[in-house]
C-alpha cells in the first residue's frame, strides 16, 4: 500500500515536471515570437523612413529634381 501511495505521488511529481517545462518552453517560444515581432516591425519602420526620405528632393540630392515639374511651372 504504501509502494502504491508513493508510486502515485512520485507520477504527480513527474507530471507536474512536465508542466512547468511546458509552460517554460511555451514562454520562451513567445519571448522569441514578440523579439521577431519588434525587429521586423523595427525594419518595416527604417525601410519606410528611408523611401520616403529618397522620395524628398530635399534630403536626395540625387534625384533629377526637375524630372517631375508640374505643367503650370
Amino acid at each position: 500500500d504504501d509502494d502504491e501511495d508513493e508510486t502515485a505521488e512520485l507520477l504527480r511529481e513527474l507530471e507536474k515536471i512536465k508542466r512547468e517545462r511546458a509552460e517554460k518552453q511555451a514562454q520562451e517560444v513567445l519571448q522569441l515570437s514578440i523579439k521577431v515581432d519588434r525587429e521586423k516591425a523595427a525594419a518595416l519602420q527604417k525601410e519606410k523612413e528611408r523611401d520616403i526620405a529618397l522620395g524628398n528632393p530635399l534630403l536626395n540630392p540625387h534625384k533629377d529634381p526637375g524630372a517631375k515639374r508640374r505643367a503650370d511651372e
